[in-house]
Protein backbone atom coordinates (compact mmCIF):
# COMPACT_ATOMS: atom_id res chain seq x y z
CA UNK A 1 0.00 0.00 0.00
CA UNK A 2 1.40 3.37 -0.95
CA UNK A 3 2.12 5.76 1.87
CA UNK A 4 0.77 9.27 2.01
CA UNK A 5 1.98 12.16 4.06
CA UNK A 6 1.80 15.89 3.82
CA UNK A 7 4.68 17.85 2.34
CA UNK A 8 5.61 19.04 5.81
CA UNK A 9 4.67 15.82 7.59
CA UNK A 10 6.88 12.99 8.80
CA UNK A 11 8.84 11.02 6.23
CA UNK A 12 8.01 7.28 6.46
CA UNK A 13 10.88 5.39 8.09
CA UNK A 14 10.03 2.08 6.41
CA UNK A 15 9.10 0.36 9.67
CA UNK A 16 5.73 -1.04 10.69
CA UNK A 17 4.63 -0.88 14.31
CA UNK A 18 1.71 -2.87 15.71
CA UNK A 19 -0.38 -1.23 18.42
CA UNK A 20 -3.05 -3.49 19.89
CA UNK A 21 -6.26 -1.82 21.04
CA UNK A 22 -5.24 1.33 19.16
CA UNK A 23 -8.53 3.06 19.93
CA UNK A 24 -7.77 3.01 23.67
CA UNK A 25 -6.59 6.05 25.62
CA UNK A 26 -2.89 5.21 25.97
CA UNK A 27 -2.72 3.28 22.70
CA UNK A 28 -4.24 6.07 20.59
CA UNK A 29 -1.69 8.59 21.89
CA UNK A 30 1.09 6.07 21.31
CA UNK A 31 -0.17 5.40 17.79
CA UNK A 32 -0.24 9.11 17.00
CA UNK A 33 3.30 9.60 18.31
CA UNK A 34 4.58 6.65 16.27
CA UNK A 35 2.94 8.02 13.13
CA UNK A 36 4.52 11.40 13.82
CA UNK A 37 7.93 9.67 13.93
CA UNK A 38 7.41 8.12 10.50
CA UNK A 39 6.23 4.62 11.41
CA UNK A 40 3.44 2.92 9.60
CA UNK A 41 1.05 1.92 12.37
CA UNK A 42 -1.01 -1.23 12.14
CA UNK A 43 -3.63 -0.81 14.84
CA UNK A 44 -5.93 -3.56 16.04
CA UNK A 45 -9.49 -2.88 17.16
CA UNK A 46 -12.42 -5.08 18.11
CA UNK A 47 -14.78 -3.17 15.80
CA UNK A 48 -13.66 -1.44 12.63
CA UNK A 49 -15.82 1.60 13.40
CA UNK A 50 -13.68 2.53 16.40
CA UNK A 51 -10.53 2.45 14.29
CA UNK A 52 -12.20 4.36 11.48
CA UNK A 53 -13.02 7.16 13.91
CA UNK A 54 -9.28 7.63 14.45
CA UNK A 55 -8.52 7.37 10.74
CA UNK A 56 -11.10 10.07 10.02
CA UNK A 57 -10.11 12.18 13.00
CA UNK A 58 -6.81 12.40 14.89
CA UNK A 59 -4.90 10.25 12.37
CA UNK A 60 -6.39 11.73 9.21
CA UNK A 61 -3.28 13.66 8.17
CA UNK A 62 -1.23 10.45 8.16
CA UNK A 63 -3.35 8.85 5.44
CA UNK A 64 -2.43 5.29 4.55
CA UNK A 65 0.38 5.23 7.10
CA UNK A 66 -2.36 4.10 9.50
CA UNK A 67 -3.82 0.66 8.86
CA UNK A 68 -6.84 -0.69 10.74
CA UNK A 69 -7.05 -4.41 11.48
CA UNK A 70 -10.22 -5.75 13.06
CA UNK A 71 -9.62 -8.46 15.66
CA UNK A 72 -12.99 -9.18 17.27
CA UNK A 73 -11.60 -11.69 19.78
CA UNK A 74 -8.03 -11.05 20.90
CA UNK A 75 -7.92 -14.42 22.68
CA UNK A 76 -8.80 -16.47 19.58
CA UNK A 77 -6.06 -18.73 18.20
CA UNK A 78 -4.40 -17.24 15.09
CA UNK A 79 -6.18 -13.90 15.63
CA UNK A 80 -2.90 -12.02 15.16
CA UNK A 81 -1.14 -14.24 12.60
CA UNK A 82 -1.43 -11.71 9.76
CA UNK A 83 -1.27 -8.66 12.01
CA UNK A 84 2.30 -9.23 13.19
CA UNK A 85 3.92 -10.09 9.85
CA UNK A 86 6.65 -7.65 8.89
CA UNK A 87 6.63 -5.81 12.20
CA UNK A 88 9.60 -4.15 13.86
CA UNK A 89 8.16 -3.24 17.25
CA UNK A 90 4.93 -4.63 18.70
CA UNK A 91 3.18 -2.67 21.42
CA UNK A 92 0.63 -4.76 23.24
CA UNK A 93 -1.56 -2.19 24.95
CA UNK A 94 -5.02 -3.75 24.66
CA UNK A 95 -6.53 -4.77 27.99
CA UNK A 96 -9.97 -4.40 29.57
CA UNK A 97 -10.11 -1.15 31.60
CA UNK A 98 -13.85 -1.15 32.02
CA UNK A 99 -15.23 -1.08 35.53
CA UNK A 100 -18.60 -2.33 34.32
CA UNK A 101 -17.04 -5.76 33.73
CA UNK A 102 -17.55 -7.89 36.83
CA UNK A 103 -16.28 -11.43 36.28
CA UNK A 104 -12.85 -13.06 36.32
CA UNK A 105 -13.57 -14.49 32.87
CA UNK A 106 -14.37 -11.06 31.38
CA UNK A 107 -11.32 -9.30 32.79
CA UNK A 108 -8.53 -11.52 34.10
CA UNK A 109 -8.74 -14.43 31.68
CA UNK A 110 -9.15 -12.15 28.66
CA UNK A 111 -6.08 -10.09 29.58
CA UNK A 112 -4.04 -13.20 30.33
CA UNK A 113 -4.96 -15.18 27.23
CA UNK A 114 -4.69 -12.18 24.90
CA UNK A 115 -1.16 -11.42 26.13
CA UNK A 116 0.03 -15.00 25.68
CA UNK A 117 -1.69 -15.12 22.28
CA UNK A 118 0.06 -12.02 20.92
CA UNK A 119 3.44 -13.14 22.28
CA UNK A 120 3.26 -16.60 20.75
CA UNK A 121 2.03 -15.22 17.45
CA UNK A 122 4.87 -12.71 17.36
CA UNK A 123 7.33 -15.53 17.97
CA UNK A 124 5.84 -17.77 15.29
CA UNK A 125 4.82 -15.34 12.53
CA UNK A 126 6.38 -11.87 12.81
CA UNK A 127 9.65 -12.71 11.07
CA UNK A 128 13.34 -12.10 11.83
CA UNK A 129 13.04 -8.31 11.56
CA UNK A 130 11.01 -8.11 14.80
CA UNK A 131 13.16 -6.26 17.32
CA UNK A 132 10.96 -5.49 20.30
CA UNK A 133 7.80 -6.50 22.10
CA UNK A 134 6.58 -3.93 24.63
CA UNK A 135 3.65 -4.69 26.92
CA UNK A 136 1.62 -2.13 28.83
CA UNK A 137 1.30 -3.27 32.41
CA UNK A 138 0.43 -1.13 35.45
CA UNK A 139 1.65 -0.20 38.91
CA UNK A 140 -1.11 -2.62 39.91
CA UNK A 141 1.41 -5.34 39.05
CA UNK A 142 3.81 -4.22 41.79
CA UNK A 143 1.52 -3.08 44.59
CA UNK A 144 0.71 -5.36 47.54
CA UNK A 145 -2.04 -3.83 49.62
CA UNK A 146 -1.89 -4.91 53.23
CA UNK A 147 1.48 -6.64 52.87
CA UNK A 148 3.85 -3.65 52.87
CA UNK A 149 4.27 -0.67 55.21
CA UNK A 150 2.02 2.29 54.46
CA UNK A 151 5.00 4.45 53.49
CA UNK A 152 6.63 1.82 51.24
CA UNK A 153 7.97 2.99 47.86
CA UNK A 154 7.48 0.35 45.17
CA UNK A 155 10.07 -0.28 42.47
CA UNK A 156 10.33 -2.57 39.47
CA UNK A 157 11.69 -5.28 41.79
CA UNK A 158 8.28 -5.64 43.48
CA UNK A 159 5.43 -7.91 42.45
CA UNK A 160 1.76 -7.99 43.31
CA UNK A 161 1.14 -11.27 45.15
CA UNK A 162 -2.07 -10.14 46.82
CA UNK A 163 -4.23 -10.48 43.70
CA UNK A 164 -2.88 -13.96 43.02
CA UNK A 165 -4.01 -15.03 46.48
CA UNK A 166 -7.45 -13.52 45.92
CA UNK A 167 -7.89 -15.32 42.60
CA UNK A 168 -7.06 -18.59 44.35
CA UNK A 169 -10.30 -18.23 46.32
CA UNK A 170 -12.92 -19.28 43.75
CA UNK A 171 -15.95 -18.25 45.80
CA UNK A 172 -14.65 -14.77 46.57
CA UNK A 173 -16.46 -11.96 44.75
CA UNK A 174 -14.01 -9.32 43.50
CA UNK A 175 -15.09 -5.78 42.68
CA UNK A 176 -14.21 -4.33 39.23
CA UNK A 177 -11.13 -2.47 40.45
CA UNK A 178 -9.79 -5.66 42.09
CA UNK A 179 -10.38 -7.55 38.85
CA UNK A 180 -8.47 -4.93 36.88
CA UNK A 181 -5.54 -5.08 39.30
CA UNK A 182 -5.53 -8.87 39.14
CA UNK A 183 -5.63 -8.84 35.34
CA UNK A 184 -2.58 -6.58 35.03
CA UNK A 185 -0.56 -8.62 37.53
CA UNK A 186 -1.47 -11.95 35.91
CA UNK A 187 -0.82 -10.74 32.36
CA UNK A 188 2.60 -9.32 33.12
CA UNK A 189 3.71 -12.39 35.05
CA UNK A 190 2.71 -14.44 32.02
CA UNK A 191 4.94 -12.29 29.81
CA UNK A 192 8.06 -12.95 31.86
CA UNK A 193 7.26 -16.64 32.26
CA UNK A 194 6.88 -16.91 28.48
CA UNK A 195 10.20 -15.10 27.93
CA UNK A 196 11.99 -17.44 30.32
CA UNK A 197 10.59 -20.50 28.54
CA UNK A 198 11.01 -19.42 24.92
CA UNK A 199 14.06 -17.13 25.03
CA UNK A 200 12.97 -15.15 21.94
CA UNK A 201 15.36 -13.32 19.61
CA UNK A 202 13.40 -10.06 20.09
CA UNK A 203 13.48 -7.94 23.24
CA UNK A 204 10.65 -7.93 25.76
CA UNK A 205 9.98 -5.06 28.15
CA UNK A 206 7.05 -3.72 30.14
CA UNK A 207 5.80 -0.25 31.04
CA UNK A 208 3.92 0.12 34.33
CA UNK A 209 2.03 3.44 34.44
CA UNK A 210 0.37 4.88 37.51
CA UNK A 211 -2.94 6.77 37.05
CA UNK A 212 -2.71 8.21 33.54
CA UNK A 213 -4.03 11.66 32.66
CA UNK A 214 -3.33 14.18 29.92
CA UNK A 215 -4.96 15.12 26.63
CA UNK A 216 -6.31 12.17 24.63
CA UNK A 217 -5.48 11.79 20.96
CA UNK A 218 -9.19 11.97 20.25
CA UNK A 219 -12.22 12.55 22.41
CA UNK A 220 -15.22 10.23 22.29
CA UNK A 221 -18.55 11.51 21.05
CA UNK A 222 -19.85 12.22 24.55
CA UNK A 223 -18.30 12.76 28.01
CA UNK A 224 -20.11 9.64 29.24
CA UNK A 225 -17.77 7.63 27.01
CA UNK A 226 -14.58 9.03 28.54
CA UNK A 227 -12.16 6.44 29.86
CA UNK A 228 -12.05 5.61 33.56
CA UNK A 229 -9.15 7.90 34.48
CA UNK A 230 -10.47 10.96 32.61
CA UNK A 231 -13.98 10.75 34.07
CA UNK A 232 -12.96 12.03 37.55
CA UNK A 233 -11.34 15.15 36.08
CA UNK A 234 -14.45 15.82 34.03
CA UNK A 235 -16.63 15.34 37.12
CA UNK A 236 -14.65 17.99 39.02
CA UNK A 237 -14.44 20.34 36.02
CA UNK A 238 -18.23 20.28 35.71
CA UNK A 239 -19.07 20.25 39.43
CA UNK A 240 -20.54 16.75 39.37
CA UNK A 241 -18.07 15.63 42.05
CA UNK A 242 -19.12 18.31 44.52
CA UNK A 243 -17.64 16.55 47.55
CA UNK A 244 -14.28 15.91 45.88
CA UNK A 245 -14.35 12.19 46.54
CA UNK A 246 -11.04 10.67 45.45
CA UNK A 247 -11.08 8.27 42.52
CA UNK A 248 -8.16 6.29 43.90
CA UNK A 249 -5.80 6.65 46.86
CA UNK A 250 -2.91 7.19 46.77
CA UNK A 251 -3.13 8.71 43.33
CA UNK A 252 0.27 8.50 41.76
CA UNK A 253 -0.01 10.23 38.40
CA UNK A 254 1.75 10.30 35.05
CA UNK A 255 1.02 12.12 31.80
CA UNK A 256 -0.12 9.98 28.87
CA UNK A 257 2.44 11.72 26.65
CA UNK A 258 5.25 10.52 28.92
CA UNK A 259 3.81 7.00 28.95
CA UNK A 260 3.88 7.02 25.16
CA UNK A 261 7.47 8.27 25.10
CA UNK A 262 8.62 5.45 27.41
CA UNK A 263 6.90 2.85 25.23
CA UNK A 264 8.56 4.22 22.10
CA UNK A 265 11.99 4.28 23.76
CA UNK A 266 11.61 0.62 24.72
CA UNK A 267 10.72 -0.26 21.15
CA UNK A 268 13.61 1.72 19.68
CA UNK A 269 16.22 0.51 22.18
CA UNK A 270 15.71 -3.26 22.27
CA UNK A 271 19.13 -4.08 23.71
CA UNK A 272 18.81 -1.59 26.55
CA UNK A 273 15.19 -2.37 27.38
CA UNK A 274 15.24 -6.16 27.04
CA UNK A 275 14.20 -7.90 30.23
CA UNK A 276 13.33 -4.69 32.02
CA UNK A 277 10.23 -3.29 33.68
CA UNK A 278 9.75 0.48 33.75
CA UNK A 279 7.44 2.18 36.23
CA UNK A 280 5.98 5.36 34.71
CA UNK A 281 5.01 7.61 37.60
CA UNK A 282 5.71 11.30 37.99
CA UNK A 283 4.06 12.64 41.14
CA UNK A 284 0.97 12.43 43.37
CA UNK A 285 -2.37 14.20 43.15
CA UNK A 286 -5.90 14.06 44.52
CA UNK A 287 -9.37 15.32 43.76
CA UNK A 288 -8.61 18.35 45.93
CA UNK A 289 -5.40 19.05 44.02
CA UNK A 290 -7.33 18.78 40.75
CA UNK A 291 -9.96 21.23 41.97
CA UNK A 292 -7.32 23.70 43.19
CA UNK A 293 -5.53 23.62 39.84
CA UNK A 294 -8.71 23.98 37.82
CA UNK A 295 -10.03 26.82 39.98
CA UNK A 296 -6.71 28.63 39.51
CA UNK A 297 -6.69 28.29 35.73
CA UNK A 298 -10.45 28.64 35.16
CA UNK A 299 -11.51 31.55 37.39
CA UNK A 300 -14.74 31.97 35.42
CA UNK A 301 -15.77 28.46 36.50
CA UNK A 302 -15.11 28.88 40.22
CA UNK A 303 -18.82 28.82 40.93
CA UNK A 304 -18.97 25.40 39.25
CA UNK A 305 -15.70 23.73 40.27
CA UNK A 306 -16.02 22.70 43.94
CA UNK A 307 -13.75 24.48 46.40
CA UNK A 308 -13.39 21.77 49.03
CA UNK A 309 -10.51 22.50 51.40
CA UNK A 310 -7.84 24.19 49.28
CA UNK A 311 -4.32 22.92 49.74
CA UNK A 312 -5.28 20.06 52.03
CA UNK A 313 -4.64 16.35 51.57
CA UNK A 314 -1.72 16.63 49.18
CA UNK A 315 1.80 18.06 49.09
CA UNK A 316 2.24 21.49 47.52
CA UNK A 317 5.02 20.10 45.31
CA UNK A 318 2.93 16.99 44.49
CA UNK A 319 5.46 14.70 46.16
CA UNK A 320 4.51 11.52 48.01
CA UNK A 321 2.28 12.21 51.03
CA UNK A 322 3.70 11.05 54.35
CA UNK A 323 2.49 7.62 55.41
CA UNK A 324 1.28 6.71 51.92
CA UNK A 325 2.81 4.19 49.51
CA UNK A 326 4.77 5.51 46.56
CA UNK A 327 5.97 4.40 43.14
CA UNK A 328 9.47 5.15 41.89
CA UNK A 329 9.48 6.25 38.26
CA UNK A 330 13.15 7.28 38.24
CA UNK A 331 14.41 4.26 36.27
CA UNK A 332 12.24 5.07 33.24
CA UNK A 333 13.05 8.77 33.37
CA UNK A 334 16.79 8.06 33.47
CA UNK A 335 16.67 5.53 30.66
CA UNK A 336 14.63 7.70 28.32
CA UNK A 337 16.25 10.99 29.33
CA UNK A 338 12.81 12.20 30.31
CA UNK A 339 11.69 15.01 32.58
CA UNK A 340 8.14 14.10 33.59
CA UNK A 341 5.45 16.60 32.64
CA UNK A 342 4.41 18.52 35.80
CA UNK A 343 1.08 17.65 37.43
CA UNK A 344 -0.34 21.14 36.95
CA UNK A 345 0.37 21.06 33.23
CA UNK A 346 -1.16 17.60 32.92
CA UNK A 347 -4.38 18.68 34.65
CA UNK A 348 -4.67 21.93 32.68
CA UNK A 349 -3.95 20.28 29.32
CA UNK A 350 -6.53 17.61 30.13
CA UNK A 351 -9.12 20.26 30.94
CA UNK A 352 -8.35 22.14 27.71
CA UNK A 353 -9.06 18.97 25.77
CA UNK A 354 -12.32 18.46 27.68
CA UNK A 355 -13.52 22.00 26.92
CA UNK A 356 -15.08 20.55 23.76
CA UNK A 357 -17.85 19.07 25.91
CA UNK A 358 -18.75 22.28 27.78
Amino acid sequence: MASSHSKDGPRPNGKIAVVTGVNGYIASVLGHDLLAKGYKVRGTVRSRASGQALADGAYRSFGSQFEIVQVPDITAPHAFDEVVKGEWPIYHVASPVNFSLTTVEEVVHVALEATKNVLQTAHDHAGPQLEAFVVTSSIAAVRNDGETPNSYVYTEADWNHTSEKLLAQPDLQLDPSQLYVASKAAAEKAVWSWRQEHKPSFSISSVLPSVVLGPPAQLPATPEALNETLKPTWAIFTGKNATLDDFITPAAIVDVRDVSAIHIWCGEHPRDSDGHRFIASAAYYSAQATADILRKHYPARRAIIPEGHPGQGYQSDYSKPAGKPGFDGAKAAAAVGLTYIPVEQTIVDTAKALEKFL
